[in-house]
């Protein structure tokens, strides 16, 4: 089995925080799908700065905390895999700063407003919690459990995570097959990454950019991330090597780029009309 490198687990983080910051209509229907809410497409996204420092003076940092219409604020760690047992209580420190940062102080009290959290698990068993809790004990009063509900990402198809307007996830998804071609690098897996990529996840890109569950630039950048992350994954497999898979990936991502720059500038070019 491929063991992943400090450098390619990084590489998850850095993508999810740049597909988290497409635009609005894009973020909002992921919000609207992993947090189960309605907000109206035309809401107003306000990304918080996720920098922080802590008491031993060390760099925290999250991988999203965003705000919509200036009420609700929303939390999200996208995690590798769940072996991480200190997962919650990062979460709760992040949460914990967010809420300090805009605490509301009364007469006799001081409210802090934690975000809403989620913890997203790229790689997952069966043994992954549905939950994580923190469970948080003090003196002469009832205990209270702080729960953070967990995504099993390769839970969904492609299919559902585009029915579900998750699509800005979809350049993630080449995870799915990663064991499965570090153990059998086979020719038929090789086609299976082929339909993967050209009939899954391009052809969803493209149909919720038709719709305009995203933007065409949203459209650009996620297919620009999907060659970033085959790159890491799988460009020194043989097989894929043989059957030339980077450079007809590359080819038609140049063409899909190339297209939706084409028709964004049509589209510009009739607005002014």
């Amino acid at each position: 089995m491929i063991r992943l490198s400090e450098t390619e687990i990084q590489i998850f983080d850095k993508i999810f925080k740049r597909i988290i910051t497409l635009s609005d209509v894009a973020v909002i229907n992921f919000i609207n799908a992993l947090f189960n809410k309605d907000f109206p497409l035309d809401s107003q996204v306000t990304h918080y700065a996720t920098e922080n420092v802590n008491d031993e003076l060390k760099k925290t940092q999250s991988d999203s905390m965003l705000n919509i219409n200036g009420s609700d604020t929303f939390h999200i760690e996208v995690e590798i895999s769940p072996n991480n047992q200190d997962m919650v209580l990062r979460i709760f420190e992040y949460g914990f700063m967010n809420a300090m940062k805009n605490k509301e102080t009364g007469k006799d009290k001081i409210k802090l407003k934690f975000p809403e959290p989620r913890v997203i698990y790229l790689e997952h068993s069966g043994a992954t919690p549905d939950e994580i809790t923190l469970e948080l004990n003090f003196p002469h009063q009832d205990s209270w459990e702080y729960k953070v509900p967990t995504m099993k990402f390769l839970n969904y198809s492609v299919e559902e995570l585009n029915q579900q307007n998750m699509v800005i996830l979809l350049p993630l998804y080449l995870l799915s097959l990663r064991k499965e071609i570090a153990k059998n690098p086979t020719e038929e897996n090789a086609k299976k990454l082929e339909r993967l990529i050209n009939e899954g996840i391009i052809k969803s890109i493209d149909a919720n950019c038709k719709v305009g569950n995203i933007t065409a630039e949203d459209a650009k950048v996620l297919i620009n991330l999907l060659k970033k992350m085959y790159d890491y994954l799988y460009e020194d497999v043989e097989i894929l090597k043989e059957k030339e898979v980077a450079r007809m990936l590359a080819e038609r991502l140049e063409l899909e780029v190339d297209r939706l720059i084409l028709e964004t500038n049509y589209m510009k070019s009739i607005e002014k009309i």
